[in-house]
């Protein structure tokens, strides 16, 4: 995958907030597995984390509680994987815009929502919704 700037997800338009908001399933962040537990999602509760902070950020809301809380997930989520590539700098001096020009190797995410829109619905899945450790 190539990182690099998208006309999509911009953070003032109307577009955009759709484009941030169908990030998460259209079921949610979480899924219910066999057991009758409901789990969120890490990379679903991150991207509404996300989306909460674009929302705030363009209504002016300021921190509150939930902002608070995005902002603490997102920083911890973060350093827990602690990405170590190196990144090559464009320019020397001022905001160092990064050049990511390099490809980089991504996990399938399409995966992760496929398995989730299953355990969704479990009862859709019959005897095909399990938690993968089966």
């Amino acid at each position: 995958m190539m990182i690099e700037n998208t006309a999509h997800y911009d953070i003032t338009s109307d577009l955009g907030a759709a484009e941030y908001a169908k990030l998460v399933p259209d079921g949610g962040h979480t899924v219910k597995m066999k057991d009758g537990k409901e789990y969120t999602v890490a990379l679903f509760h991150q991207l509404r984390c996300l989306e909460i902070l674009r929302n705030a950020y363009v209504d002016g809301a300021g921190v509150t509680p939930l902002t608070e809380h995005c902002m603490n997930y997102l920083r911890q989520s973060i350093l827990c994987l602690a990405d170590t590539r190196l990144e090559s700098v464009r320019a020397a001096g001022g905001e160092h815009i990064v050049d990511f020009s390099a490809d980089y190797t991504c996990r399938d995410w399409t995966a992760v929502y496929e398995a989730a829109e299953t355990l969704q619905n479990p009862e859709d899945a019959g005897e095909e919704a399990t938690d993968g450790h089966d």
